[in-house]
């Protein structure tokens, strides 16, 4: 039973939403190391009352694959969320606290949508990886492989389909494999690395010549605030953090490879202030400019 919401915000157990046809799996002896599949459907709904919320779900395990046929679903996860159109899926794992899906209230068009469930294994890791790598949606076309193997068990509607464990595994899998390969440079997570490691790049290499983070965000052509969030959600990390620790580390190496005074390489880093460099190189580096030029090692960035 999924859990709902209805006009008022009211807790209520029905179902809002048509089942056109659906196939449930049986996979006798199933081994736990192996993922397999639970169920496959087609449903649609129209109505505000359709939610689901992992924290009203907690005892189910399973993880889903759910794919937009026609209108749109809204999915979430902590305090973002993306409107899913048709052509287009997520993944999602039933029982997180701060994730969900439903209809959208402002959504004019029915929703009609597939549905795979699936659990054991690694499902559960699996999933959560390829969520944290790519984000939870996925775009595929409905002539995709991965969407007519699905709805080719239309054929089977109605029924219970019996799986050899093995074969129960590559079904789900293959799925998995077919949204891995399609995520693609289209992905959120995808484009996300993508900028983070155009910005690192021009940290490592043209530190000495980048003084801000709005500097760095001004030559990739995107806002501050964008490129800080994107940067921290690959690298877990400021860009700031890691610009100010790359121009330490190109600051070392100069002490260290030339004899320049501290207050010229304070200079070449951007630092009008030796005083501030001296305090920010020895945050960064473990040590004062002139007692890391006597013992200091330079390190890696």
């Amino acid at each position: 039973m999924r859990f709902f919401y209805d006009k008022a915000n009211l807790f209520v157990m029905h179902r809002p939403w048509k089942e056109l046809w659906g196939v449930g799996f049986r996979v006798p002896g199933a081994a736990g190391g192996l993922v397999r599949p639970l169920h496959v459907g087609r449903e649609t709904t129209s109505s505000p009352a359709y939610r689901s919320e992992g924290r009203l779900r907690r005892k189910e395990r399973h993880c889903i694959f759910y794919y937009v046929l026609g209108g749109c679903v809204r999915t979430w996860r902590g305090r973002r969320s993306w409107t899913v159109p048709a052509g287009s899926g997520f993944l999602h794992i039933v029982n997180e606290p701060d994730g969900g899906y439903g209809y959208p209230r402002a959504a004019r068009e029915p929703l009609e949508f597939l549905w795979f469930g699936f659990a054991g294994g690694g499902a559960r890791e699996i999933v959560a990886g390829m969520i944290a790598r790519h984000g939870p949606v996925y775009r595929l076309p409905p002539a995709h492989p991965a969407i007519r193997r699905l709805a080719g068990f239309q054929a089977r509607a109605g029924s219970a389909v019996r799986l050899r464990p093995l074969e129960g595994a590559r079904l789900v899998m293959d799925l998995l494999a077919d949204l891995e390969a399609a995520a693609g440079s289209d992905s959120p997570g995808s484009r996300s690395e993508a900028l983070a490691e155009r910005a690192m790049k021009l940290i490592e290499g043209r530190c000495d010549g980048i003084s801000s983070v709005k500097q760095l965000s001004g030559l990739l052509h995107v806002s501050r605030e964008h490129l800080s969030r994107t940067f921290r959600e690959v690298y877990d990390a400021s860009p700031a953090v890691h610009l100010r620790r790359a121009r330490m580390v190109a600051a070392a190496r100069l002490l260290k490879e030339t004899d320049l005074p501290v207050k010229e390489v304070a200079r070449r880093l951007g630092c009008d202030r030796p005083a501030n460099f001296a305090r920010v190189f020895r945050d960064v580096i473990g040590s004062g400019p002139l007692e890391f030029r006597r013992r200091g090692v330079v390190p890696l960035f």
